[in-house]
């Protein structure tokens, strides 16, 4: 975690675009508080009450984990049966116009609920249903709510559910691989799932920190013109801090092999590409545009290059120049040149 000079950089007013190359963001002269702990720790304090991950329809809570029957809630034409499939018995898939279930079957015909998924319908026990508020979710359950993923906007496992992000919910001592997963579009609930998350882990989320702020969030909105990036820290208290606005889809790759990430955007109109580079040096968040710096007709990412000869410019920036194509390494604002491509192709 940044000491409190350098989270004092994360303006809530910044809103970055692609223009200025190596512009500094200076620190204010007053630091801001410092953000929550990192993604994984529970947003406020947490509860004592045990989870039941479950959601209820028509007064019935149908939990993880326990039998579930069919009949009043799907009709035979919305199922489909699957073969067992190691490590995994024979399972069915569920599927209504708002709702999709996932069941194992037993040895004995009965079956035991996997997965719930409602983007219409139901509640959870403790009343958050598809409408619920950000607000709402957090008061509904205190600590337990993690954010998971910035999800891209264009929909969840074909349901056609725009949504920008995730928070998972479940109980780290309960001795189970449950949870709740609920998607968010401007901070309302649009879909929720109650699920068991069998082989995969539930703190799988997290591992990232760009620019090696901890707790640094993002999220995919769309805007009529192109994707829009908003990166923010979500404060213990629920409240948020905008660190950086940006036009454009974004990754996250270690440049210059310090150990932490930086955002690297890619630029384009549709006539030339570009990259634009996102770092936190001791002169606090600087932006490179890489075609304005080194004046080059185009550049990418050697990362997204799958027959790259030597490994070690991976993490470097092709640029081009007409019939010229060269090697650029990255650090702390500054782009270095290494070599011809034709050499980093070679091995």
């Amino acid at each position: 975690m940044r000491d409190h000079l350098r989270l004092g950089a994360l303006c809530a007013g910044l809103a970055l675009l692609a223009g200025c190359a190596a512009a500094p963001i200076p620190a204010p002269s007053a630091p801001s508080p410092s953000p929550a702990a990192p993604s994984e720790t529970p947003l406020v304090t947490p509860a004592p009450a045990p989870l039941a991950y479950a959601l209820v329809l028509n007064g019935t809570a149908w939990e993880v984990g326990q039998a579930f029957q069919a009949e009043g809630i799907f009709d035979e034409e919305e199922r489909r049966d699957n073969p067992e499939e190691f490590p995994f018995p024979a399972s069915r898939d569920y599927r209504s116009g708002t709702m999709t279930a996932k069941t194992f079957l037993e040895a004995d015909g009965r079956e035991k609920l996997v997965s719930l998924t409602t983007w219409g319908v139901g509640e959870t026990p403790a009343g958050i249903a598809v409408g619920s508020t950000l607000e709402e979710l957090k008061e509904a359950y205190p600590g337990r709510l993690v954010f998971r993923d910035g999800a891209f906007s264009s929909g969840y496992d074909g349901n056609g559910i725009a949504y920008t992000r995730m928070y998972a919910c479940y109980d780290p001592e309960d001795g189970t691989n449950c949870s709740y997963q609920f998607y968010l579009n401007e901070k309302k609930v649009v879909m929720m799932e109650a699920m068991d998350e069998l082989d995969s882990p539930r703190n799988w989320y997290g591992s990232e920190a760009p620019l090696g702020i901890e707790n640094l969030h993002w999220e995919y909105l769309n805007d009529e013109a192109q994707t829009h990036m908003h990166y923010f820290v979500e404060h213990g208290d629920g409240a948020e801090e905008t660190v950086l606005d940006i036009h454009g889809v974004t990754e996250h790759h270690d440049l210059d092999g310090d150990g932490e990430l930086e955002i690297l955007v890619y630029l384009g109109d549709g006539n030339t590409q570009g990259i634009g580079i996102y770092d936190w040096t001791e002169n606090g968040i600087v932006y490179t545009d890489v075609n304005e710096t080194l004046g080059c007709r185009w550049s990418s990412f050697m990362g997204l290059i799958a027959n790259l000869g030597n490994p070690d410019y991976e993490n470097c920036i092709r640029v081009g120049y007409g019939e010229r194509t060269e090697v650029w390494s990255y650090a702390d604002g500054r782009l270095t040149y290494e070599c011809p491509f034709e050499n980093a192709m070679g091995g």
